[in-house]
């Protein structure tokens, strides 16, 4: 009998406390993984730095997801800044804008942003926007090769 009422307990106990975790908060926000969904189930607006890497990726690309971001970003002069440092403070101040930008950049504002008792306000898409692969070349006759030939 006793093991009854403490399995009656435990039961009703589990169930009480999941049906008010669920109702005071339902469920996580969906996640963006990708450029599309970025672009067109969000409806977000990209930011991007002027003259960087990305900037220059997005108005030579020919994907339509790519060519969305660029036409954005033409169509709005606030979406182009000049400093990293401003785009942190306006992912900061809005929902509705993102960074189209370099990784570790994006890494060491989160790794920043975690320290303290605030929650993090930044995550990153799960799906790189585009594989790049970077090469090393260096003039004949110095020593660097050496230095890189680990692979």
């Amino acid at each position: 009998m006793v093991f009854w009422w403490l399995f009656s307990l435990c039961t009703v106990a589990t169930y009480s406390g999941n049906l008010i975790a669920f109702l005071t908060f339902p469920g996580k926000p969906s996640t963006v993984n990708n450029l599309h969904a970025f672009l067109y189930e969000r409806n977000m607006d990209p930011i991007i730095e002027k003259n960087s890497y990305s900037d220059q990726a997005l108005g030579n690309s020919r994907m339509p997801d790519f060519l969305e971001a660029w036409r954005r970003i033409q169509n709005n002069d606030a979406l182009r800044v000049d400093t990293f440092d401003e785009i942190l403070r306006m992912i900061s101040s809005s929902s509705t804008v993102g960074h189209i930008g370099g990784t570790a950049a994006m890494q060491s504002a989160i790794a920043q942003d975690s320290v303290g008792a605030t929650a993090c306000r930044y995550t990153m898409m799960r799906q790189p926007m585009e594989k790049v692969n970077y090469a090393w070349a260096f003039p004949k006759g110095t020593n660097y090769p050496p230095l890189f030939d680990k692979w």
